[in-house]
């Protein structure tokens, strides 16, 4: 399997057809609600994507801080994130390409371009990603919630701010 090409971009940088390809892979995941799903991903502030060909295999997103997300899931994890907070999500890889380690790869090439406080929430019962999150310095806090997928729940993982010094 030929390695694939990352590139990082802001969404300002991508083409309307490299966002619908981007949302159709995010949604095939099955992993995040499908509604609005363009809108939340045009307000993401850079959006990670590796291809192999012409074929879009992995993507991977920072989103803009929002406090409100932000107190939300403070509220259901009990674990206080500050409003500037950044969340990292949309990891999906298609399934033809998984335990490749393109998921891996793409998230610590997205992740190498941000300093400040990180936050995701991710299922539970989610290994591959725990791993990834793990290997990229996110540790767990809080406590679990229900998800709204029936018999789910997810689980907070954070990175705390690096500094200049730390760099």
């Amino acid at each position: 399997m030929p390695r694939p090409t990352i590139v990082i971009k802001s969404v300002a940088n991508l083409s309307t057809e490299a966002m619908r390809r981007i949302e159709a892979l995010v949604t095939l995941g099955d992993e995040v609600e499908n509604e609005d799903l363009d809108q939340r991903l045009a307000r993401c502030q850079k959006i990670a994507i590796a291809k192999v060909g012409d074929e879009l295999t992995c993507t991977a997103a920072l989103k803009a801080a929002r406090p409100w997300k932000n107190a939300s899931v403070s509220k259901m994890s009990g674990f206080t994130l500050s409003d500037d907070a950044v969340e990292f999500g949309y990891v999906v890889t298609h399934p033809e390409f998984r335990q490749q380690g393109m998921a891996r790869d793409l998230c610590a090439k997205i992740l190498e371009t941000i300093k400040g406080n990180l936050y995701a929430t991710v299922r539970s019962d989610n290994d591959s990603m725990r791993r990834i999150l793990e290997s990229n310095g996110f540790v767990k806090a809080g406590h679990a919630w229900a998800s709204r997928q029936p018999d789910k729940s997810l689980n907070l993982w954070i990175r705390e701010s690096i500094s200049a010094e730390d760099v």
